[in-house]
């Protein structure tokens, strides 16, 4: 009988079994002193990890969420900092502004179907 609650809430409940886990981890954090006490904002910004099951790619400029992601994304999913990807997207777009305006026009579906996964370099 217990397994049978145990895959119940695994199958039913997995989105709450994710947030319980997100809570148990913060207060652990906390009482092992792993997290500061003195940065009230830490709940908050932990909070951001509840859309972690939602995306393929999460990114934050924030040092609890690069710590704390790896130990609950998915092999799927990629943890990316907020610096690299604005460094990555002015690459890109330097580069396709470069560009001709007729290959402008055609619409960024056309020309920029599928971005290199290393942007060029200006």
């Amino acid at each position: 009988m217990a397994s049978l609650r145990k895959a119940q809430i695994a199958q039913f409940a997995s989105y709450f079994r994710f947030l319980y886990s997100v809570e148990v981890f913060f207060y652990l954090g906390l009482a092992s002193d792993l997290i500061s006490r003195h940065r009230p904002s830490n709940k908050i910004d932990l909070a951001y990890l509840y859309y972690l099951p939602f995306c393929k790619v999460f990114t934050s400029g924030d040092k609890l969420h690069e710590k704390t992601v790896p130990f609950f994304k998915r092999a799927n999913q990629t943890f990316v900092r907020s610096e690299d990807l604005k460094a990555d997207l002015a690459k890109l777009d330097a580069y396709y502004s470069q560009l001709p305006d007729e290959i402008k026009r055609s619409g960024l579906h056309r020309f920029a179907k599928n971005p290199q996964r290393t942007p060029p370099s200006s």
